[in-house]
């Protein structure tokens, strides 16, 4: 289905986390921001993984332009953060279609990268839709305020909204009005957090904060699956913690 185009240019100073000896788990995160417009916290936060050795990569919404077929741009920074951006033909009509060559392109960036085990972090709902067929051994969800807040009238959003919160291990609300609101929704989820780290506006010590209990969960899960014999993390008995801190 898709067309995943190698990278543009592989830096020879660029932390070469391929090659890792011990291999941790891959972080894809999916974000309705460029990388470009993300906040110099959440940026540091990502190089930080991607310079102990976890491949990070930074899926951002696609682009519609005048190519024939779809493709993914994927290009490796510096700090060792992959970035991919999705080009969709213009022609390209209905969600269904949209969604359907999307995951083809996460597809073949999964095999062409060879990404095994990995978690997945969210910073919009909205790719869930071409992501539910992944089995990751963690999902993190970003409840962005300024996303919430766009959407509020979309029922769409909505119940994709809470289907991810559903699946999520982790949820950062980034406000403490928005965090309420959603543990008034969502009483019996354990892994709701109140933790102001939104994409565009958040502190170092939030984001530290969230980082921890993202790294925390995904190792643990990676152990609890590499003991079990069980490749995809399929064991849910370490769960983050029921506490709103």
């Amino acid at each position: 289905m898709g067309n995943l185009q190698t990278p543009r240019s592989e830096t020879p100073n660029a932390v070469n986390n391929d090659l890792r000896v011990a291999p941790l788990a891959d972080l894809i995160c999916f974000s309705s921001l460029r990388w470009d417009k993300l906040n110099v916290e959440l940026k540091t936060i990502l190089s930080q993984w991607a310079r102990e050795g976890r491949r990070v990569f930074f899926v951002e919404e696609p682009m519609f332009d005048a190519g024939m077929v779809a493709c993914l741009d994927v290009l490796r920074r510096e700090d060792g953060v992959y970035i991919a951006v999705p080009h969709l033909p213009f022609g390209f009509a209905g969600r269904a279609s949209v969604e359907m060559a999307m995951q083809g392109l996460l597809d073949d960036l999964f095999a062409t990268k060879d990404i095994g085990e990995h978690a997945l972090w969210y910073f919009t709902p909205t790719a869930l839709a071409w992501t539910d067929h992944l089995k990751p051994l963690a999902t993190i969800y970003n409840c962005v305020d300024e996303l919430s807040v766009a959407y509020e009238e979309s029922d769409a959003f909505r119940d994709v909204e809470a289907e991810l919160i559903a699946r999520a291990d982790l949820v950062f609300a980034d406000e403490a009005n928005l965090s309420a609101a959603k543990r008034a929704q969502y009483p019996q989820h354990k892994g709701l957090h109140a933790i102001e780290c939104g994409t565009k506006g958040s502190s170092k010590e939030a984001w530290a904060r969230a980082s921890l209990l993202a790294k925390n969960l995904i190792d643990a899960r990676r152990r609890l699956a590499s003991n079990a014999g069980a490749p995809g993390g399929k064991d849910r008995s370490y769960t983050a913690g029921a506490s709103v801190v």
